[in-house]
């Protein structure tokens, strides 16, 4: 309003200003909130809740599809122990082995018929499929290895296990299933020896070699099998595996705990293993088949995973968490109690086989019998003897254990569980012993001596790579924007504030004063002090005290336009 020139201060003005004030704090506080729901819990619900739908296992998922078949292959290589001093170790001597290989394979598991179970979880079984690469490896499927006549040794170990009074009979026949033998070891192919099979001849009517070919019919471990056009049998370390069926597994599909996706119920329709003990630590079944993990509920936790090949559940410590390719890893490394023996870890007494009479026989630090699983005399250990009893090291010439090369671990990215590089790695070894019955065992030395170590895993790159590192670019995002609206509020909130001081004259504003201009027709000046009471007539103000001229000074002559008096004002437009 207008009035003789002035600019004249409605005393509302001040009630109006508080409400935009208000307002204003209000959407500052809003904008506040919601970028401290995003820092704290919004971005993780968002993130949880698009990461779950891609790992759930339930129909029409990608979580199922990529389970059900691997959407690349991992690389299986196997390293092979070739036996320079053969003669040698026919008299006692240590063998000295050099390492060939790796020989790399493309191995594809597919789970190509899953069932989805009334109890809510899904039962499959694995196949596996070998495809030799020579790219990736070093040498060829033809090289020729020298190595333990391992279905010799074999049968050898289980006939004086379970019929001692067959070893003759074994001594015998051995000229026989194994045609110009003159030791315990065997020439063969690389091929040969993993996929396509030693002879066993077993082609007679009559003769020493019948008992023992009779025995294998219905007996002999997966390694063995007959051939479908004649009688003879023959033994491959991996053609059981290949084009082959293994499980079934019941596993959870993490609808109702994601964490859980994967984790094995059941193992060919038991809920305990058999191999063992009953009630033992060994029949326990945990964790998952290495091809899934659910997200972490805590990185420091340990992770569990079943290995059928040696028919226990494994455990895998937390070591430490990196960064690479602008995503976090959490690397863990197969625990020391794996292979840890009975003395170091007394839940390792059912590990330990038993003879006729009940006794118990435990093996050493770093190396499992995993006979009751194969089905044949093999032992088990880390590549080289890692983390192993000196016995098993210094038994032998040529081994160097290396951490780095030889220990098996992996690498998790926490929110999903993906694996985005694992190594799984596991030497088979076989006891060799005096047996007095058998003349080609006369005179060796009881030994642990390798065969060979695989190595499966894969390292995650190309388009699911680039999804992991979306999906924390978006992290990235979201994490920034959360910032923008808490600052944003806060600074909203603190120009609200100021302005309220402002407004009600508090604190630092406490000074500022708004005078309306004085109209002379109604008898004297009206001031408005700091809290807004006013006083009219200078006379008043100088009765009590307050002398006009002392507040308010006049500006030039005291006169404004038309005569109004005018005093200090502090409002703006007054100025």
């Amino acid at each position: 309003m207008m009035r003789n020139g002035w600019t004249s201060v409605d005393l509302r003005m001040g009630n109006i200003h508080i409400n935009r004030v208000l307002y204003l704090g209000a959407f500052g506080a809003v904008i506040f909130i919601i970028g401290l729901f995003f820092a704290t819990s919004g971005t993780d619900m968002m993130i949880n809740s698009k990461i779950k739908k891609g790992i759930v296992l339930e129909e029409g998922s990608e979580g199922l599809k990529r389970f059900q078949k691997t959407p690349f292959p991992l690389e299986f290589k196997v390293f092979l122990f070739n036996i320079t001093n053969t003669d040698d170790v026919m008299m006692g001597g240590k063998p000295v082995l050099t390492e060939m290989g790796p020989y790399t394979y493309d191995l594809y598991k597919e789970k190509p018929e899953l069932k989805f179970l009334k109890d809510g979880m899904i039962e499959y079984n694995m196949t596996y499929q070998f495809h030799f690469n020579a790219q990736k490896s070093r040498g060829s499927e033809s090289d020729m290895v020298t190595g333990l006549n391992v279905p010799l040794l074999g049968t050898a170990t289980m006939v004086e296990q379970t019929f001692p009074m067959g070893l003759g009979f074994l001594n015998n026949a051995i000229p026989f299933l194994f045609p110009n033998i003159t030791d315990i070891f065997v020439t063969t192919t690389v091929k040969d020896l993993l996929f396509d099979g030693i002879l066993l001849r077993c082609n007679y009517t009559s003769g020493p070699a019948m008992p023992i070919c009779n025995g294998l019919k219905g007996r002999a471990p997966p390694t063995i099998w007959r051939e479908e056009e004649t009688k003879n049998y023959r033994f491959a370390m991996f053609r059981h595996k290949n084009k082959t069926s293994e499980g079934p597994y019941k596993v959870k599909t993490g609808k109702g705990d994601v964490t859980e996706v994967g984790q094995i119920v059941e193992y060919q329709h038991r809920q305990t293993l058999k191999n063992w003990d009953k009630n033992s630590s060994c029949t326990i079944i945990k964790g998952t088949d290495t091809t899934i993990f659910g997200p972490l509920k805590n990185p420091h936790d340990d992770l569990y995973i079943f290995v059928p090949d040696v028919c226990l559940s494994f455990t895998a410590n937390y070591v430490n968490t990196s960064i690479q390719n602008g995503i976090p890893l959490n690397k863990y490394f197969a625990a020391e109690k794996n292979m840890a023996s009975y003395s170091k870890d007394p839940d390792n007494l059912c590990r330990c086989a038993k003879d006729d009479e009940g006794v118990r026989h435990c093996l050493k630090d770093g190396v499992i019998d995993a006979s009751p699983c194969q089905g044949a005399p093999v032992i088990m250990s880390n590549p080289h003897f890692l983390d192993a009893d000196a016995e098993y090291q210094n038994a032998v010439v040529g081994l160097k254990p290396i951490e780095e090369k030889h220990k098996t671990f992996v690498m998790l990215e926490p929110k999903t569980g993906a694996p985005v590089e694992g190594r799984k790695r596991m030497q088979m070894n076989l006891k060799v012993k005096k047996v007095n019955s058998i003349t080609l065992l006369e005179n060796v030395t009881e030994r642990i001596i390798p065969l060979l170590w695989i190595e499966e895993g894969t390292r995650l790159e190309g388009p699911l790579l680039q999804e992991l590192q979306k999906l924390y670019h978006v992290m990235g995002l979201l994490g920034t924007f959360s910032w923008v609206l808490l600052v944003a509020g806060l600074v909203i909130m603190g120009i609200a504030g100021v302005l309220y001081l402002k407004v009600r004259h508090l604190f630092c504003f406490a000074g500022t004063q708004i005078v309306a201009p004085v109209d002379s027709s109604i008898g004297g000046a009206q001031k408005m002090n700091t809290f807004g009471v006013t006083n009219q007539g200078s006379d008043d103000y100088q009765e009590h005290g307050y002398p006009g001229t002392a507040i308010y000074p006049q500006l030039g002559d005291g006169q404004g336009k038309n005569g109004d008096l005018v005093h200090t004002v502090a409002h703006p437009q007054a100025r």
